[in-house]
């Protein structure tokens, strides 16, 4: 099992990369050295990299209508009782 120290070294890791993509970001303009993300800012992306949430990578409920909206177990439940009837 792993360390205290340990943890806070992996969450150190993801914060430099945090703030290297958020560097490369903007990588057709130099970045200017006062211009550092906030901490705020860099603590949201090491902590969900993923931001992004349209159609193609987003939660399909929320994106198209119909059955699509119902989760598997509502589905199958929909289907016993309309069986049923």
């Amino acid at each position: 099992m792993r360390n205290k120290a340990y943890r806070r070294h992996q969450v150190a890791k993801k914060k430099q990369r945090a703030k290297q993509k958020i560097a490369e970001r903007w990588n057709w303009t130099p970045p200017d050295p006062k211009d550092e993300p906030s901490p705020k800012e860099v603590g949201i992306l090491a902590k969900t990299p993923h931001s992004c949430s349209n159609y193609c990578c987003g939660n399909p409920r929320h994106h198209f209508g119909g059955d699509d909206k119902l989760t598997m177990q509502e589905r199958r439940q929909n289907e016993k009782d309309q069986f049923n009837d």
